[in-house]
């Protein structure tokens, strides 16, 4: 059976997106994949993360717009509500860079690789498209 970024490898080239497009690194006890997609309002920078001992997989979707320091607290309060009302995934607040991120983490219970790719395909759709749902309301908070 091949390993879950084989098949996401192997899902991002059937998306047209090929091996020249992202950066794959390995950490300790998990691998990623980086790369950058054409969002409906800016590029969006994806992090693709695999715990293959786990199934387990997370994926991080980010704008480059950084929200000043002055207002972390407003978006802060506007992420805790957003999130309240999510069913899946939240939008994160990195504190150290200002950067807004949406997370979605999901176990992987599949029989055959194509139910994988499925499920890997939906969750990187359902991350990038809440993003966006989002983006003016954040975009509107940065730049107020």
């Amino acid at each position: 059976m091949k390993s879950l970024v084989q098949n996401y490898k192997e899902l991002l080239e059937e998306q047209g997106i090929g091996e020249e497009d992202y950066d794959i690194r390995e950490g300790e006890n998990a691998e990623s994949l980086r790369l950058q997609v054409a969002g409906k309002y800016a590029p969006i920078s994806l992090c693709a993360i695999f715990v293959e001992e786990e199934s387990l997989f997370v994926i991080f979707s980010t704008y480059d717009k950084e929200v000043p320091e002055e207002k972390y607290a407003k978006m802060a309060l506007y992420i805790a509500e957003t999130n309240f009302a999510l069913k899946t995934g939240g939008l994160e607040l990195n504190l150290e860079n200002g950067q807004v991120m949406m997370r979605h983490s999901q176990y992987l219970f599949y029989e055959e690789e194509q139910d994988l790719k499925d499920v890997l395909l939906l969750t990187m759709k359902l991350n990038l498209t809440t993003y966006e749902e989002y983006y003016e309301k954040i975009m509107e908070i940065i730049e107020q």
